[in-house]
């Protein structure tokens, strides 16, 4: 018969279970490219932005609802609503339209005071046939013809392009490029901001994930390692199906020497399949992130049923090895997004983001060591099971997670 604090935790694990379904998300990218203009007190500004970043309202509950979005019109077929960018209603309105771009996007001086803007030029493009936007040249001829391509677009589809002037400061002084877009919608989970500055300024490129409502201070350079670094940290913690492996794989060490082992071997081998992923851009098949996320809940199962039969050697290192690689490729969808969709690779990111997960484990490591060590030294009656009722709860997850993934892989597949 199971006990009352029993039941509770075997329920919470299994919602958790449920919610925790996609691990590995995909990451937009949000492009800032920064032009001084000299001698004139004013700084111009390119940005390609997601269009839902731009035009979701704040109340956004989802497609489901079909809710009004400004500049958009909803039609309808046998099974969803889609939404279409309204071209007539964003040309008769014009200067409405580029205050929603506006909106909430504005530079400001260390006492806080906005700058005067202007917009300029407006390109909307299809995301999937949007043209290369990683340096200033590149920016002035994706936003060059009209504003609109031939085809209708979807809003979910699209990006868009635009110039904007602020006057009244330059960099003589420090200025703080702010934009609290997408807060609602926890950008901070799959928003990567690319800050391309002239090279006049000796710092190029800052990549940043998230949102930018705290500010960047545009004049002074940023590391883009250690904001990678905190993001691989945060990716850990995030990801219920990676933070139960390892939790199987340590409770499967009968020996320190064995811990030590597997995690080497599994180390190694998601930092190798991370760098490898984020830095490929053919891994882009529909069946792809399904088929590794399927393998992932695999292996918890396989390592929930070495628990459940023997603690012993027989998970060897270099089966962690392998199980690294998978893991690793799961890892590298995210990086992947950003440099594909940046045009290139920034390795002070991609090793932030590296060291970031390994710092993460450890600490994860660490925890579980002394929290098991805690457990063995009060020797609670109780406790006699509790390594078979981790297995038996991990099995019970990973076969729901297992039976969600599955479901999302076939469709790519037919």
């Amino acid at each position: 018969m199971l006990s009352v604090k029993k039941t509770i935790l075997f329920i919470s694990l299994f919602i958790i279970s449920v919610s925790a379904f996609s691990h590995f998300g995909e990451a937009i990218t949000r492009n800032i490219i920064i032009e001084p203009i000299n001698n004139k007190g004013s700084i111009s500004v390119h940005v390609r932005s997601p269009a839902p970043l731009i035009l979701l309202p704040y109340n956004w509950a989802g497609i489901d609802k079909q809710q009004r979005i400004p500049f958009t019109k909803i039609e309808k077929n046998e099974s969803e609503a889609l939404y279409y960018l309204d071209e007539v209603d964003i040309r008769e309105q014009l200067p409405q339209f580029k205050k929603i771009i506006m909106k909430e996007f504005y530079l400001k001086t260390t006492e806080g005071k906005r700058l005067e803007y202007k917009v300029g030029k407006i390109k909307i493009h299809n995301f999937h046939d949007r043209p290369v936007f990683n340096n200033l040249d590149n920016a002035y001829i994706a936003m060059s013809g009209e504003m609109f391509p031939n085809n209708p677009l979807e809003l979910f589809d699209a990006v868009i392009d635009f110039s904007v002037t602020f006057s009244g400061a330059d960099f003589s002084e420090d200025i703080f490029l702010v934009s609290t877009a997408g807060e609602k919608f926890k950008a901070t989970d799959w928003l990567v901001n690319v800050i391309t500055y002239p090279k006049s300024m000796n710092i190029e490129v800052k990549t940043i994930p998230g949102t930018l409502s705290e500010g960047v201070l545009l004049n002074h350079s940023s590391s883009s390692f250690i904001d990678f670094f905190t993001m691989g940290i945060e990716h850990i913690f995030t990801g219920m199906d990676h933070m139960l492996f390892i939790v199987l794989m340590t409770l499967s060490c009968s020996t320190m020497m064995l811990f030590f082992k597997n995690v080497t071997g599994f180390t190694l081998g998601h930092m190798i399949t991370l760098t490898l992923g984020a830095t490929i851009s053919t891994l882009e098949g529909t069946w792809f992130i399904p088929m590794i996320e399927l393998a992932i809940a695999m292996t918890i199962l396989y390592m929930a049923a070495i628990n459940l039969v023997k603690r012993s050697d027989v998970s060897h290192w270099f089966v962690s090895f392998f199980i690294g690689l998978i893991h690793g490729f799961g890892f590298s969808f995210l990086m992947n997004k950003v440099f594909v969709q940046n045009q290139g690779i920034d390795l002070h990111s991609l090793l932030g983001f590296n060291l970031g997960i390994e710092a993460g484990q450890v600490l994860l490591y660490g925890g579980l060591i002394l929290i098991f060590t805690l457990i063995e030294w009060l020797e609670f009656k109780w406790l006699k099971q509790w390594r078979k009722g981790v297995a038996m709860i991990s099995i019970m997850i990973s076969l729901v997670w297992i039976y969600q993934r599955t479901m999302v892989l076939i469709p790519t597949l037919v």
